[in-house]
């Protein structure tokens, strides 16, 4: 019988053995095509996953910001109504605005360098957490076929694959060469707990790219909690080696982000506030990876492997003259 969710399986079919109950890590039978918890121990061993869209749903409702009453209700979208390509007037202000990750990029084409090269049967993995939208400066992860890219979100796009909540991955120990999570750790409610979800899920010396804001306002309503420092970002990694860390958008676009929420509450109108906020994209091209900017920067971000090595107090402290 052909499985519902066949479109994560054709890209990497070994994830049907590496799926996990997201409460008990216990095996993920498949039985007349239903996802099924195989502990009977367990609680959400009495009934089936969800699957929405042909996406399975690995989330443990009783321990998710998700319910399962608003999740079926909304037919698996985001509960955030987010903004589709059009030619609008503020589509185009915000594609006008929107500051490149370059850091991303290079990030990600080494990435690719790393995993490419492999059999056909058996590619690289990376798990991307947080892939509702594209993230900003990936786009040539997505183009390739190299690797096999599996999107997480807690809503279906057209770029998810499993919906499931980054606090429970469900999937086994070890499964991915890569993690990718950009701009995803202030919009969950234990970071910690995520990073920790990470370290988990990826094999002895994967690596991950985390890409957070810093100096940026709330931009995700009810959904919006933390900002990291590029210290703090790294705290949360401190069961990582660095690669390489720093600021991924700089103090320029930190200024125009503080602009467009200037005139939004000055105005009383976010569309308004945006438009005239607008006049000042040029800002961004005072972005700069300088460690004076490091300290104002928009996003911060990290770019690490996998350790057995935890860092220490002391450590994180001389982390900041690094």
């Amino acid at each position: 019988m052909p499985l519902k969710f066949d479109r994560m399986l054709s890209k990497c079919p070994s994830l049907r053995e590496r799926l996990r109950c997201p409460r008990c890590r216990g095996a993920i039978s498949v039985n007349e095509g239903r996802l099924q918890c195989s502990d009977s121990r367990c609680e959400l061993n009495e009934e089936a996953f969800l699957v929405a869209q042909d996406r399975p749903v690995l989330v443990d409702f009783a321990n998710s910001i998700l319910t399962r009453e608003s999740f079926v209700q909304r037919a698996g979208a985001s509960a955030v109504v987010r903004h589709v390509e059009s030619k609008t007037v503020r589509q185009r202000l915000r594609s006008l605005v929107r500051t490149r990750n370059a850091v991303a990029e290079r990030v990600g084409k080494d990435i690719l360098a790393r995993l490419g090269g492999r059999p056909v049967d058996k590619p690289g993995v990376i798990l991307v957490i947080g892939s509702g939208e594209v993230g900003n400066g990936m786009e040539e992860m997505y183009r390739t076929s190299d690797v096999a890219l599996i999107g997480l979100d807690i809503y279906v796009s057209d770029s998810t694959d499993v919906v499931a909540d980054a606090h429970q991955i469900p999937f086994a120990d070890g499964t991915f060469d890569a993690v990718w999570i950009q701009a995803v750790l202030e919009h969950v409610l234990d970071p910690q707990m995520v990073v920790d979800e990470i370290w988990r899920v990826l094999r002895p010396d994967g690596v991950v790219f985390s890409s957070t804001p810093f100096m940026q306002q709330v931009h995700e309503q009810a959904y919006d909690f933390a900002r990291f420092t590029r210290s703090g970002h790294r705290w949360l990694y401190r069961r990582f080696d660095v690669i390489e860390a720093g600021s991924a958008i700089g103090v320029g676009t930190a200024l125009f982000w503080s602009l467009r929420y200037f005139f939004r509450g000055v105005v009383g109108s976010k569309r308004i506030g945006d438009a005239l906020a607008g006049a000042f994209f040029w800002l961004k091209v005072f972005d700069r990876a300088t460690k004076l900017q490091e300290d104002g920067a928009s996003v911060t971000y990290i770019y690490g492997r996998k350790s057995e090595h935890t860092l220490t107090p002391s450590e994180i402290v001389q982390f900041y003259s690094k």
